[in-house]
C-alpha cells in the first residue's frame, strides 16, 4: 500500500508539471473564469498555501521550495497578485478574484491541507468554511518577535515550528496551545547555501546588511534602518575596502515614511541586485536585526551581528534578547558605544562559532542541507494528511 501511493503521486506530479508550466504562462496573461476554474479542478491540488488577501512575495519564496519538493500536489491561493511581479513563481497561482472562490474550493474533493504563512482575520473565512480540512500555520521564518507566538495560532489544527523553543514562546506569552498540535520540523532554510564547518579566523570583508521592516505597530518594531547614519558608516567601511550588500525587508517603509526613504537610499547605493541564495553565499557576515533572517542565516554558520542601544533596557529589542537566548549566538554591537569597523575587527576570531554551530543543529533538527529540511517539511504533511484520513474514515461511521 505505501509503495503504491507512492508511485501514484510521482505519477500525479509528473501529470502536474506540464500543468504548473501551462498555469505559469497564461496567469500573467488572464485567463478568464471558466478556464482558471477548468485548470483549478484538473490539477486537483491536496495542498493550499492560502493567502486571504494579496500575496506577499516574500513569504512566497520561503515556502515554494518546500512545496515544489513535496510529494503533494499544491497550489496557491490568493484574493489578487497585489500587483506583484509573479513572472519566477513555479507553482501554480489562482486567485478568488479570478473564479477560484471558497465555492469553488468546496467542490474541490482533493483538498486536504491548508497552509497559513501568517494571521491575517481573513483566515478565519477558510477555516469556518472547511471544517473538514486540516489548517496548519506555518508563518514565515523562525523569529523571537511577537508574531511567532500570536493567540490567533490557537485556532489552528498544527503549527510546523522549528523545535521546543518556538513551542515554548507560545507558554511563556500565556498562550495555551496542546502540546500535540505543534509538529517540529527545523527553520525553513534555502537551497543551495553554502556551508562552514570550521572556524575560518578570517577578516570578515563582505558585510550583508539585511533589516527587518518596521512592523505593524510601535510594539513590533525591531528595526534598525533608522538606528543609525548607515551611509557614513558604509563609506569609512569603503573606504578601508569592505564590501557592502543591503537586502532589506520588502514591506520597510509601507508603515513609515521615514523608513521608506532610508530602504530606497541604501538600495540604490549598495545592493547588490543578487539573489539572496547568492547574498548569504557572498557574505562573510551579516547585520540583521530579530527576524526570520536570524535563523535563516544561521544554517550558513557564519557570523551574525545585531545592532542594538545597550543602554536602552526599556527597547523592544533590548527586552526581547533578555527573554531568549539570543545573545548566546549573536554578536551584539552597541551602535553607541563602538565603531562598526572596530567591532568588526573585534570578532574575527569568531569566539561564538562553536555556540552557534550547536545552536544551528538545534534550530534545523540536524538538518545539513536543504533536502534534509525539505524531507521534514514533507513527513510532516504526510502526517498530516494521514490524519485527515482517518478523520473522514471516523465520520464516515456515523
Amino acid at each position: 500500500m505505501i509503495f503504491y501511493w507512492i508511485d501514484v503521486n510521482i505519477f500525479s506530479l509528473a501529470q502536474c508539471f506540464n500543468l504548473y508550466r501551462s498555469h505559469m504562462v497564461n496567469v500573467h496573461n488572464g485567463l478568464n473564469r471558466r478556464e482558471n476554474i477548468k485548470l483549478f479542478h484538473k490539477l486537483n491540488p491536496e495542498v493550499l498555501l492560502v493567502f486571504p488577501d494579496n500575496i506577499t512575495k516574500a513569504w512566497l519564496s520561503i515556502w515554494e521550495p518546500y512545496l515544489l519538493a513535496s510529494s503533494f500536489r499544491v497550489a496557491v491561493i490568493a484574493k489578487s497578485d497585489g500587483n506583484k511581479d509573479l513572472a519566477n513563481v513555479q507553482l501554480p497561482i489562482f486567485f478568488s478574484d479570478s473564479g477560484i472562490s471558497i465555492g469553488q474550493l468546496l467542490k474541490a474533493k482533493s483538498l486536504k491541507i491548508f497552509l497559513y504563512p501568517t494571521n491575517r482575520p481573513n483566515n478565519f473565512g477558510y477555516i469556518n468554511k472547511f471544517p473538514h480540512i486540516k489548517h496548519v500555520f506555518i508563518g514565515h521564518g523562525d523569529s523571537d518577535k511577537l508574531s511567532s507566538s500570536s493567540r490567533f495560532s490557537t485556532v489552528y489544527d498544527y503549527l510546523l515550528v522549528a523545535d521546543r523553543g518556538a513551542c515554548f514562546r507560545y507558554s511563556s506569552r500565556g498562550v495555551f496551545i496542546p502540546k500535540e498540535r505543534f509538529l517540529p520540523i527545523g527553520a525553513p532554510t534555502i537551497p543551495n547555501l553554502d556551508v562552514i564547518i570550521t572556524n575560518k579566523n578570517k577578516k570578515l570583508q563582505n558585510l550583508l546588511y539585511a533589516p527587518t521592516s518596521e512592523g505593524k505597530a510601535s510594539d513590533s518594531n525591531f528595526s534598525s534602518l533608522c538606528e543609525l547614519n548607515w551611509e557614513e558608516a558604509f563609506k569609512n567601511l569603503l573606504d578601508k575596502g569592505y564590501v557592502i550588500d543591503f537586502r532589506s525587508h520588502p514591506g520597510a517603509g509601507e508603515r513609515l515614511d521615514i523608513y521608506k526613504s532610508v530602504r530606497q537610499k541604501l538600495s540604490l547605493k549598495y545592493s547588490k541586485k543578487m539573489s539572496k541564495t547568492d547574498s548569504y553565499n557572498l557574505s562573510d557576515v551579516i547585520i540583521c536585526d530579530i527576524s526570520g533572517v536570524m535563523s535563516e542565516f544561521l544554517f550558513t554558520g557564519k557570523p551574525i551581528i545585531v545592532p542594538v542601544h545597550k543602554n536602552d533596557l526599556e527597547s523592544l529589542v533590548i527586552k526581547t534578547i533578555q527573554s531568549s537566548n539570543i545573545a548566546d549566538f549573536v554578536y551584539l554591537w552597541d551602535i553607541n558605544g563602538q565603531p562598526l569597523e572596530s567591532f568588526l575587527q573585534s570578532i574575527e576570531d569568531d569566539p561564538l562559532f562553536n555556540v552557534r554551530f550547536q545552536r544551528r543543529e538545534l534550530k534545523f533538527l540536524g538538518s545539513k542541507t536543504f533536502d534534509e529540511s525539505s524531507g521534514k517539511f514533507n513527513r510532516a504533511l504526510e502526517l498530516i494528511s494521514l490524519s485527515c484520513d482517518i478523520d473522514l474514515l471516523a465520520n464516515s461511521f456515523f
